[in-house]
């Protein structure tokens, strides 16, 4: 990143990489600002350039959305220093790199690689999978088993990303975001996140471009019911042996943009019975640090506390005290931003010592 004394610009890119199908999109938005010793500070609404420097031999040609070419305007926001997002496509796979400058300024810019993929039938390269019609989402962090893939988060906004990787003709490997890839278990069983990577068969059904099916070693990945055995939502099997099964139907759609992101950055690890500690973190929306907002705080054994936290200027900061438990117990801190349509949450267990 380049600057001159006084502004500098910085991109954030998402959903990259992307299918070249014309139609996927990655998005790219441009922050301006200046930094006067340690404070950051954001200037006048400033006048950004956004261009995509691609299109030689292998590489992906990519154009803006709505402008149609390589070359994209926006401008900064006076309060947050960022512009609006712009979007690019591709109908030709291969890397490439975008550009965000200063209009009056070109010396003072910022760049990010992105890449294409090749398009797999109309799959894209990656996103979140639904088990069809029931509005429940694949997630990689099954909560009993860690390393078993479940189909429960209620949410599009709490499901597990993945990527899917071209293999062979209309077959792919699936790896989520912390590159573990998805596996059957012996026996055609549960999928799990310890191995090479299983290759699926990808078949697509019909008049339904979002709707595909996964076959693997002559069986076809089901989701079933299984609030009779205890676990929430729906079970992950590869045993199902027709692909007009409705169990064995999966949607594939984007990977929404969190609209907020709660992050407890300050926690003690560990705290003796009666002793009182800092707790603080930041919430963050999608034009940067909230202004205002009210958490709630909520804890599981010896923890003392409020019950709300006032987050200003993306930050918040509460006093925890821990009472005596049984030796060898832990406690959980849990702060909550909470929407009609999402919760950014997080978490941290505290160790109690010197029980009395």
């Amino acid at each position: 990143m380049n600057d001159d004394r006084d502004l500098q610009i910085k991109l954030d890119i998402r959903n990259d990489p992307q299918p070249a199908d014309d139609t996927s999109l990655i998005w790219i938005r441009a922050q301006v600002y200046t930094v006067v010793g340690s404070e950051t500070y954001i200037p006048p609404p400033q006048d950004v350039t956004f261009a995509i420097e691609d299109g030689g031999k292998g590489q992906s040609n990519a154009e803006f959305v709505g402008t149609g070419t390589k070359q994209a305007h926006g401008k900064s926001n006076e309060t947050t220093g960022w512009t609006s997002w712009q979007y690019f496509k591709s109908a030709q796979d291969g890397p490439g790199t975008v550009k965000a400058s200063l209009t009056a300024n070109t010396n003072v810019f910022d760049t990010k690689h992105f890449s294409f993929v090749p398009a797999i039938g109309t799959l894209p390269s990656g996103g979140i999978l639904e088990v069809f019609g029931q509005a429940y989402y694949w997630t990689s962090e099954f909560s009993y088993l860690p390393t078993i893939i479940g189909a429960y988060a209620p949410s599009r906004y709490s499901a597990s990303g993945f990527y899917f990787e071209p293999a062979g003709k209309d077959a792919i490997k699936i790896r989520d975001a912390r590159n573990r890839y998805v596996n059957v278990g012996p026996g055609n069983s549960f999928l799990g996140m310890e191995g090479p990577g299983t290759v699926f068969t990808v078949g697509v059904v019909k008049g339904q471009n979002a709707v595909i099916t996964l076959e693997a070693n002559g069986r076809y990945v089901c989701a079933y019911w299984a609030g009779n055995d205890g676990w929430d939502g729906f079970n992950l099997l590869a045993n199902g042996t027709n692909p007009d099964d409705q169990a064995a139907l999966f949607q594939v759609q984007l990977q929404p943009v969190p609209p907020y992101k709660l992050c407890i950055t300050k926690c003690p690890a560990s705290m003796e019975a009666g002793e009182s500690a800092n707790v603080s973190g930041t919430l963050i929306g999608l034009n940067g640090p909230v202004a205002s907002a009210v958490c709630n705080v909520n804890y599981r054994n010896a923890l003392r506390g409020p019950s709300t936290t006032q987050c200003t200027d993306g930050n918040f900061s509460f006093t925890v005290t821990a009472d005596a438990m049984p030796a060898a117990s832990e406690a959980l801190v849990a702060v909550a931003y909470e929407t009609p349509d999402y919760t950014a949450a997080d978490g941290r267990w505290i160790k109690i010592t010197g029980q009395g």
